[in-house]
């Protein structure tokens, strides 16, 4: 009905802010808690900028992408925890180290979307902040007249 209507959705991982980096570590005693998502997570600010690059994302039709950092929640590899969780899983390509199990590539080829957080660094970082405002982004399409707001938080 409207050829230049574009329509995005973001599934996002599990998103969290820097101050719950604190408690990655004791997830190493129960890695079975956190297998329901590959042991995948988003860093809320990263979060955050991938619905800005949506929104700037000016191809109409429908597309949808998955929004995961690079790297796991544990301390383990990724290939260690996939033999124990699941075993008999083939692999269609290498996943080294704690590489995120959940693939981010189409949001960074199509929308140019990077993580740039990771808690491996934040959370060791002391003078990280919180997320502390809320910043809002208004975007009105050319011709419409509906206007999407999206908040974004920021440190």
């Amino acid at each position: 009905w409207e050829p230049q209507l574009k329509m995005i959705g973001l599934r996002f991982s599990n998103v969290i802010d820097p101050p719950d980096y604190a408690e990655f570590p004791s997830l190493e005693d129960d890695p079975a808690s956190r297998m329901w998502n590959l042991w995948s997570y988003i860093d809320a600010r990263d979060g955050a900028q991938a619905v800005v690059r949506a929104l700037e994302y000016q191809t109409p039709g429908f597309d949808s992408f998955v929004i995961a950092n690079h790297d796991n929640v544990m301390t383990r590899s990724s290939a260690d925890l996939m033999a124990e969780f699941f075993p008999d899983t083939e692999f269609r390509s290498p996943v080294e180290g704690t590489r995120s199990l959940i693939s981010s590539e189409k949001a960074q080829r199509l929308l140019g979307w990077i993580p740039q957080h990771t808690w491996r660094i934040t959370s060791r970082t002391p003078e990280a902040s919180p997320i502390r405002q809320m910043v809002q982004v208004h975007v009105r399409h050319p011709g419409s007249r509906y206007r999407l707001r999206a908040n974004r938080r920021q440190d």
